[in-house]
């Protein structure tokens, strides 16, 4: 069964070659084929140019956008257009271990049904996103009752049918992983967790959160809970 890496990117021109070669040589460890889904995400500089030329080594379907739409519609782009087989879902920052992904695999042999899910240990974030995340994780617990040890990793392994309740409608613009285990759980999907290495990014800070906008997408993201559990009620 092929392992489709789904991929969201902005502005990744100077790692995503090597994050690409870093994932394509992991198949060497796993008995899969594997090909890359890139949701390109209105990036400013040379991504989609490398990208293009990376496709020529690499098999790459790439959505690309000029405008920013955002980090979950991006991921949710990228779901929608994988095709039977293992969906794995990480980021583009190189942040995500690709040696991971044998024992999310093994696992998912024993639990075909599951979603399998990461969990950052330790996690390399800034110390404001992991308090406003660790804020965010109670009030979601209240909202939604769900417990997970990391609820926002990108790190996520599953047969595309597991993935069918994904919705294209987004209440979370850039809190994905958060709704989508709310929509998960409403879907009876359960979940697996299993610790992953969280590496420190390849090159800068974050392109999705900032010191500055952090506070303001918290805030915007409270009232899109609120807007998700009426509707999945």
């Amino acid at each position: 069964m092929p392992v489709q890496i789904l991929m969201p990117v902005h502005n990744e021109a100077e790692t995503i070659e090597r994050t690409l070669n870093e994932w394509f040589e992991i198949r060497h460890h796993i008995s899969h084929d594997i090909s890359f889904i890139l949701s390109e995400d209105g990036s400013g500089d040379e991504t989609v140019n490398i990208i293009n030329q990376l496709s020529e080594k690499y098999n790459i379907n790439l959505i690309t956008s000029k405008l920013r739409k955002g980090y979950s519609r991006a991921v949710v782009d990228a779901i929608k257009s994988a095709k039977d087989g293992i969906i794995c879902c990480v980021d583009s920052d190189g942040q995500c271990d690709p040696k991971d992904l044998i024992k999310f695999l093994k696992l998912l042999e024993t639990n075909p049904t599951k979603i399998i899910s990461g969990i950052r240990k330790p996690r390399n974030d800034s110390v404001l996103r992991l308090i406003m995340s660790k804020a965010f994780g109670l009030i979601y617990f209240v909202i939604f009752g769900i417990k997970m040890q990391d609820v926002s990793c990108p790190f996520v392994v599953g047969k595309s049918s597991s993935f069918e309740f994904v919705s294209d409608k987004i209440f979370l613009d850039q809190g994905f992983w958060w709704e989508f285990h709310a929509r998960r759980k409403a879907a009876n999907v359960q979940v697996l967790e299993i610790s992953v290495n969280h590496r420190k990014r390849l090159k800068g800070n974050s392109r999705v959160y900032s010191i500055r906008s952090i506070t303001r997408i918290v805030l915007k993201h409270l009232k899109g809970l609120i807007e998700l559990k009426n509707e999945l009620n």
